[in-house]
C-alpha cells in the first residue's frame, strides 16, 4: 500500500508517462494506447528531466500525428502523436523576489 501518499498522488502515479527524450528538444511524443488510456482517466501526467505537464482529455485529441511504427518487443504496431512539452509551473512555492 502507498504509505503517507493522498489519493490524489495514487491517482497522479497511475496516469504518468515518463519520457526519455524529446523530439526536437521540444516534442513528447505519446503511443496511441496511452492517448486513449489518458483520455478514459480524465488527462495524463507526462514527466521528463525532472519536470512534469498535464494533457486534459481534449488536448490528447490535439496531437499532431508522426506516424505508424513495429513493436520491437511484439507483433504489433502503433501510432505515434507529438505534443509541444511544455512544463507546468509549481505555485505552491509563490513568486521569488
Amino acid at each position: 500500500m502507498f504509505r503517507g501518499k493522498g489519493l490524489r498522488s495514487v491517482m497522479e502515479l497511475e496516469r504518468t508517462i515518463t519520457v526519455k527524450k524529446l523530439w526536437k528538444g521540444k516534442y513528447v511524443s505519446l503511443r496511441d494506447n496511452w492517448i486513449r488510456f489518458g483520455q478514459q482517466k480524465g488527462g495524463l501526467y507526462i514527466r521528463y528531466n525532472g519536470q512534469s505537464m498535464f494533457l486534459l482529455p481534449d488536448e490528447l485529441k490535439c496531437g499532431t500525428y508522426s506516424g505508424t511504427f513495429k513493436s520491437k518487443m511484439g507483433k504489433g504496431s502503433y501510432k505515434l502523436y507529438d505534443f509541444v512539452f511544455t512544463p507546468n509551473l509549481d505555485t505552491r512555492q509563490g513568486n521569488l523576489l
